[in-house]
């Protein structure tokens, strides 16, 4: 049972082994070192959880987890995020897996309702939010939808880039992060009404704006279109 696999806050020296069990969890790309560096930069160890299995050679209670010790994760980032009527602080919870040999033991549920029952006994954030790879397993944990996304495949020949209707709007292409502060600008000008928004400092702008080729999907370099007038940016 989950009582068999004791769940504690990661150390920063844990990272590494913290990051594997995910990636190993979600099939994801594999340990990019740019990306792995900027995680790390990311990373809030205090906020973040994992359960370990005893019985993983060479494990020893008290001592850094390795990889194969951690089997479960879950974490959070500390953000503002916009909501009708105003901006409160939230919990952006993220990197919650178990590894698939040690699923349908309980784990999830133990790390999950520890996790919500440590934001509410600080008492600093009224709201945990997260972006689901399946949204039908948080319903349980008092989590529902908030927003839905999208995506759009297009074909060679049917993304063509219309002149704008607006005659005093420009079109220019740029590389994401020479576009940064055009960016910058739209974002903060809609933030505050658009709820659901986070604030974003300088290290959560270097990660949005990151083109690691493990997150390509076999495309070219991202590119980011700006559209402005004489009065700067209007969107991105």
């Amino acid at each position: 049972m989950a009582a068999a696999y004791p769940i504690r806050p990661v150390r920063r020296d844990e990272f590494a082994a913290f990051r594997h069990a995910d990636e190993h969890a979600f099939n994801g790309p594999g340990p990019d070192p740019g990306r792995m560096e900027l995680s790390a930069r990311l990373f809030e160890p205090e906020r973040s959880l994992a359960a370990l299995d005893p019985a993983a050679p060479g494990y020893a209670a008290g001592a850094p987890a390795r990889d194969g010790d951690i089997v479960g994760t879950a974490g959070a980032f500390t953000f503002q995020m916009t909501v009708p009527g105003g901006v409160l602080p939230v919990a952006g919870v993220t990197a919650v897996s178990v590894l698939p040999t040690h699923r349908r033991r309980g784990i999830a549920r133990s790390l999950m309702t520890r996790q919500l029952a440590e934001i509410a006994q600080a008492g600093t954030e009224p709201l945990a939010a997260l972006w689901a790879a399946e949204a039908s397993l948080y319903g349980r944990y008092g989590y529902g939808q908030a927003a839905s996304t999208a995506t759009f495949r297009f074909a060679r020949g049917e993304g063509v880039i219309t002149t704008p209707a607006d005659p005093s709007l420009r079109l220019r292409l740029a590389a994401p992060k020479q576009a940064l502060a055009e960016m910058t600008a739209v974002f903060d000008a809609v933030r505050p009404g658009q709820p659901g928004l986070f604030a974003r400092g300088d290290l959560w702008w270097e990660r949005r704006t990151a083109d690691f080729e493990a997150e390509r999907g076999g495309s070219g370099p991202v590119r980011c279109l700006i559209a402005q007038d004489a009065g700067g940016p209007r969107g991105y």
